[in-house]
């Protein structure tokens, strides 16, 4: 990705400082990568490239109910099954 395309993708600017800028773009679905997260792309190429909410849906929410929380951490749904060890 260079500046010509991404500069005119809303909020951009306030991920361009971010010290993790490929990670800030990947998390706010600004682009897709493949699952190796070595290639991304403004426009999805083949079935590979996913958005993160696209990967995590697949990965996560749709099988087994999990569902991000608003500090970005992996919890479990109200309908998830899991185990009390109290």
């Amino acid at each position: 990705m260079d500046k010509r395309n991404y500069e005119n993708i809303e909020g951009m600017e306030d991920l361009k400082r971010h010290p993790f800028f490929k990670h800030a773009v990947y998390r706010r679905d600004k682009v897709l990568f493949t699952p190796c997260l070595s290639y991304c792309s403004l426009e999805r190429w083949n079935d590979e490239y996913l958005t993160f909410t696209e990967r995590f849906k697949k990965k996560y929410a749709d099988p087994y109910g999990y569902i991000m929380d608003d500090l970005d951490r992996i919890r479990p749904g109200p309908d998830t099954k899991t185990v009390d060890f109290g």
